[in-house]
């Protein structure tokens, strides 16, 4: 009897009250679509909370690769407990956290991924984000984006066959204001060893806010403290977030507010305010020509930042790798 061959990587998608969308996010890990990569290189590990909008198994089974989906009832909230669940079904010895499975990839994020983590197993591969449309989706009331005038916009360029132009119609995730050359506030799509994600004790419980609160700046926070960790940015490659109405993703009057009570929430359980980790990256990948124009910008206010550190005589990196 064959020996099963354990992939390289799995990737833990989590999904909730938006098949179209996660639907779309699962083509964009399918070997039809991702470069680069073999089915034997990696898994795809979905679960999804219960919901009157779910998956259909069927239409998974027909994607290219290797899925597994898992359908779960949930009494909370959060997908805190599906994405720990997806951790632990992975057979992977490295581990790419998707916590919100509304986010498409851009061609060859998985191939940069499994490069990183090949180059150094102590890597932390962090992939930048964006918003479908020509502004934040916070304010998608303003701007009347919907589900309607997305599902246009990604069948104006046709993503499936030419995924870099998602570039064309999105814009910078507003939780990373200064692009990806400042320190990152926080990532959708998290890469390393499954060792150092079990060591850290996944995704922690005690968040209890809707849609996890401030668990997934923890995740990044924490992983990337560690200092054995070197961390890795793909400037060429992003996740690309469609709307669905998702908990600090759409226009409310109460954000403000409901924003306030996760920054509480995350002291109260760290013992702390979050700040964001001054580790230097390492970049690695291509960057395509989509790519460029945000790539422009991050270099422009990196230089500003820079520059305002040396005025001040200190190191822009706590780790003390920059000159």
């Amino acid at each position: 009897m064959k020996n099963h061959k354990k992939p390289m990587l799995s990737v833990v998608v989590v999904a909730y009250n938006m098949a179209r969308q996660a639907m779309n996010t699962l083509y964009s890990l399918s070997t039809d679509y991702q470069r680069g990569v073999t089915r034997e290189e990696y898994e795809v590990v979905v679960v999804e909370n219960q919901s009157t909008n779910n998956l259909h198994p069927e239409e998974i089974a027909k994607l290219s690769g290797n899925f597994r989906y898992t359908l779960r009832q949930e009494s909370e909230p959060t997908p805190i407990h599906a994405l720990n669940q997806g951790i632990e079904l992975s057979e992977g010895g490295n581990i790419c956290l998707m916590i919100d499975g509304a986010r498409m990839l851009s061609p060859r994020t998985l191939r940069y991924i499994i490069d990183a983590l090949t180059i150094e197993p102590n890597a932390l591969v962090a992939v930048p984000g964006y918003h479908i449309g020509e502004q934040d989706q916070k304010l998608n009331n303003v701007n009347q984006h919907n589900e309607i005038l997305e599902q246009q916009l990604l069948d104006s360029i046709h993503w499936k066959r030419q995924g870099y132009r998602l570039f064309e119609i999105s814009c910078l995730s507003p939780a990373n204001p200064h692009s990806y050359l400042h320190p990152l506030m926080e990532s959708n799509c998290l890469s390393c060893s499954k060792q150092t994600i079990l060591n850290y004790g996944g995704a922690n419980p005690l968040f209890k806010s809707p849609g996890g609160g401030a668990v997934n700046l923890d995740l990044y926070r924490g992983l990337c403290s560690n200092p054995k960790i070197k961390l890795y940015i793909t400037p060429g490659e992003g996740t690309f977030h469609q709307y669905h109405g998702g908990v600090t993703t759409m226009q409310r009057d109460d954000l403000e507010a409901l924003l306030m009570s996760f920054r509480a929430e995350y002291e109260s359980i760290k013992g702390n305010p979050y700040t964001a980790v001054r580790k230097e990256p390492i970049l690695i990948g291509a960057i395509t020509s989509f790519a460029l124009p945000t790539f422009k910008e991050a270099v422009m206010r990196a230089e500003k930042r820079f520059a305002r550190f040396a005025t001040q005589g200190q190191d822009p990196w706590e780790d003390g790798h920059a000159c």
